[in-house]
């Protein structure tokens, strides 16, 4: 992850994705809704496995956390599956709503 990592951000009106090229057949992504100012409901996320996934999580997770703080955002993790992949991250933890 350590080099030209460069992180694709798709925003529209209230809904968006984060993605990282992996160089692999599908490149890692971060999708949301905001369904209301002030809130990031994180509803998708595809990474790879491995230390390498560790990395993109990383990467992708960090550029959601600072586009959040930028604007003032509380993030949801909206489903188990993102619940599953980001609920232990200490990083988000103090950008989350219950």
């Amino acid at each position: 992850m350590k080099g030209n990592t460069r992180i694709i951000r798709e925003h529209q009106a209230t809904i968006g994705r984060y993605s990282l090229d992996t160089g692999s057949d599908q490149p890692a992504i971060i999708s949301y809704t905001r369904p209301r100012a002030g809130v990031i409901y994180l509803t998708f996320a595809r990474i790879d496995g491995g230390k390498a996934g560790k990395a993109q999580a990383r990467a992708l997770i960090d550029a959601v956390i600072e586009d959040a703080r930028a604007n003032n955002n509380r993030i949801v993790l909206a489903n188990r599956q993102v619940e599953e992949m980001f609920g232990t991250d200490p990083h988000l933890q103090a950008h989350r709503v219950a």
